[in-house]
């Protein structure tokens, strides 16, 4: 397999992850010592410290609203060493407007696995992010 084909398996074995909280399913694809550049500007420095971190965010976040849905199919690309996901994800919770997050993650493979791992999230959504907890934070206790 490309490391098209490895990330789109990681992709899918990831939403299925965030169905059935099996995260042992995503560890294969991380390199042992990975690194990790995490939306909050964090770098993790192994496979499993990065899973920890997805559980703690899929839970603290994702799992609080009502549904998380892909805007459209998610747009994987690959050069070389790097594969790229373009996205943007719809968060809904009845009685609030609806957040959408949209960025890019960026994957850098070395020997069929993920050596590194970015989290890019557009300004505009971070923008749109803070307003949106700022005014109904409440709602994810």
């Amino acid at each position: 397999m490309n490391n098209v084909d490895i990330f789109k398996a990681y992709f899918d074995a990831f939403e299925e992850t965030y169905r059935d909280d099996d995260w042992n399913r995503i560890t294969p694809y991380f390199a042992s010592d990975m690194r990790y550049n995490n939306a909050e500007g964090e770098t993790l420095t192994s496979g499993a410290a990065a899973i920890q971190y997805l559980r703690k965010a899929v839970d603290s976040l994702d799992r609080r609203f009502d549904n998380r849905a892909f805007e459209g199919e998610p747009e994987i690309t690959g050069e070389g060493d790097t594969v790229t996901l373009v996205f943007a994800v719809r968060y809904t919770i009845d009685g609030t407007p609806d957040l959408v997050i949209s960025g890019k993650e960026v994957a850098t493979f070395r020997e069929g696995k993920i050596q590194q791992l970015d989290d890019r999230f557009d300004d505009s959504s971070l923008a749109e992010f803070s307003s949106w907890m700022a005014q109904h934070a409440d709602l994810l206790e």
